[in-house]
Formats: C-alpha cells, sequence, structure tokens
C-alpha cells in the first residue's frame, strides 16, 4: 500500500510540472494602442455596425477630379503659411518619449519633406528624444487624400511614424467623440506591416474594439516610395496603399449613425509625425540602433468629391 500510494504521488507530480511548463511557454498577447491627442475617458455608447473589407474592388460612386489642395515639397522649408509645428513633450497621451520641436528635426530639399527623430541623450527617459509633429491649417470634409511616403529604414525597434487625420472639432469635443482617421501606421518592431484605423467614441483602442485593418504586410515600405490614402464620402471610408480602385479596409456608414458612432461628417485636418516609444510603439523596447530615423513625404493631395447625380 504505502508503495502504491508513493508512485502515484510522484506520478501526480509529474503532471503537475509539465501542465505548469506548459502554461509558462504560452506568450501574453500584445496590445495595440494607438497615438491620441490626451484622451479623456467618456461614457460608453452603442458600437458601430460597421463592416471592413479586404483587397476588395471600391463600391463608392462619385470622382475625385478636383485638387482642392496640395503640397509638393519643391522648395527649400516647410510653408509656416499651411503647416503648424505641435510642440513639447510630456507623453501626448500614450507614454511617448519624444520632444516634438518647432522645426528643428524637418527638413525639405530634393523634392521631399523630412521628418527625423533623433537621440539627443542616452538613456530612455521621456525628452530624450526630439522628432517632429505638423499639421495642416486647412481642414477638407469627404474627398480623397493621398499622401506619397516612405517608412523609415528599419534599424531597430521603438520607432512610431503616422500619417492620419483628426476633427477640427477636436478639442471643443474631446477625443474620441471627435473622431480619428489614421491612414497609415507602422511601428519598427512590426517590420513591413502598415496599419489603417479609425476611432469614434463607440468604437476606440481604450475599449479594445477600434476599427482596425490588422497588419498589412507591405516589404517595400522603406524601399520606395508609396501613396498611403483614403476615399470618404458621407457613407463610406476606404483605405488603399497606391491603387484606389484596391480597397485595403473599409468603414461603412452605420444605419443609426450619429455622434458617437460616425463622427465622420466634419471637416479634418492632417497630421505627419514621428513619435517614440509609447504604450504601442515601444512595446518591444526602444533600442539606439533606431536613431535617427527618417520618414520622408514626396507630396501631400486632396481632391475633392463629386458625387454621381
Amino acid at each position: 500500500m504505502k508503495q502504491r500510494c508513493s508512485s502515484f504521488y510522484l506520478f501526480s507530480t509529474f503532471i503537475l510540472l509539465a501542465c505548469f511548463a506548459g502554461c509558462a511557454e504560452r506568450p501574453e498577447p500584445a496590445s495595440k494602442e494607438k497615438p491620441i491627442p490626451q484622451p479623456i475617458a467618456q461614457t460608453a455608447p452603442e458600437t458601430t455596425t460597421a463592416q471592413e473589407t479586404h483587397t476588395t474592388p471600391s463600391t463608392i460612386t462619385g470622382s475625385f477630379e478636383e485638387l482642392v489642395w496640395a503640397d509638393e515639397f519643391d522648395g527649400s522649408e516647410v510653408n509656416r503659411e499651411e503647416w503648424i509645428f505641435e510642440t513639447g513633450a510630456g507623453g501626448w497621451g500614450n507614454n511617448e518619449l519624444q520632444n516634438y520641436t518647432n522645426g528643428d528635426n524637418v527638413e525639405v530639399s530634393n523634392g521631399t519633406l523630412k521628418i527625423t527623430a533623433r537621440q539627443e541623450k542616452p538613456g530612455n527617459d521621456i525628452g530624450n528624444f526630439t522628432s517632429t509633429r505638423m499639421r495642416t491649417k486647412s481642414s477638407w470634409k469627404y474627398g480623397r487624400i493621398e499622401i506619397s511616403a516612405k517608412i523609415p529604414a528599419n534599424t531597430g525597434n521603438g520607432v512610431w511614424p503616422a500619417i492620419w487625420m483628426l476633427s477640427d472639432t477636436f478639442p471643443d469635443i474631446p477625443w474620441p467623440k471627435c473622431g480619428e482617421i489614421d491612414i497609415m501606421e507602422y511601428v519598427s518592431w512590426s517590420e513591413d506591416n502598415v496599419h489603417f484605423t479609425v476611432h469614434s467614441e463607440a468604437n476606440n483602442h481604450m475599449k479594445g474594439n477600434h476599427l482596425n485593418s490588422g497588419a498589412i504586410s507591405h516589404p517595400t515600405i522603406d524601399e520606395a516610395f508609396h501613396t498611403y490614402g483614403f476615399s470618404w464620402t458621407p457613407d463610406r471610408i476606404e483605405f488603399f496603399i497606391d491603387d484606389p480602385s484596391v480597397v485595403q479596409y473599409s468603414v461603412d456608414r452605420p444605419d443609426s449613425a450619429n455622434q458617437d458612432n460616425w463622427p465622420f461628417d466634419s471637416p479634418f485636418f492632417l497630421i505627419l509625425n514621428i513619435a517614440v516609444g509609447g504604450s504601442w510603439g515601444g512595446e518591444k523596447g526602444i533600442e539606439e540602433s533606431a536613431f535617427p530615423s527618417t520618414m520622408e513625404i514626396d507630396f501631400v493631395r486632396i481632391y475633392g468629391l463629386n458625387p454621381d447625380n
């Protein structure tokens, strides 16, 4: 009897240890928080019924023929009549580390805008890095927005460039109720992948239900310029890379649209920036080898929507 009990005890102990070892090998799911301007907690309305699609033909009716605004970056400096530099450190709502400067981290030459994030001091403390965040003075409602960009070469983790839009109702209507459209986001720890996202009061990353394309593989993003954009009508938003007729991701207007689930009926302005670290960009750490890190913009073009009659 003692022998059988000892054998059973040893066998049970072996099974428990094997189970613990197997569980320890399972990785924790990665969080994917997104860049926001100082988020403010909101009550939770019903979520949108927006639909998403991947690499499908465009279904938008109407044309985008009239060029209503553009910057080709053909000069020797940023046109401050058209752009505003948003400056300062402080985390920017996502525990980011960069200090945004008033033009010190941007250059216009050879027909492109160059935004460069630099490490100014050793260590990963806030303010040890500098970068640029610039936004248009103009804003637009509906149309096709196209930005030709080359993503920074991937030499290390911790870089988070983005091309995105925010409603000009902000800050009178706080984020996320004001609405946000992310035309292109990239984190250097996820090489050769870009993301499209929309945020609203009903659907946003703080609730974990933001409307997001997921990682879209595009192996030449840091080797060549590609056009990132979206076509925007009162009823639909379609994201694309290079070819507007091939939809990478789309969101449809809900049947019962309101400010909470469809804040996309007001003008939006454009933002270009490179963040450092943060809740998503710094998820895999920050490496000194990543700096300096430069995103190049060849052009920004905004086309008006001409609905079919």
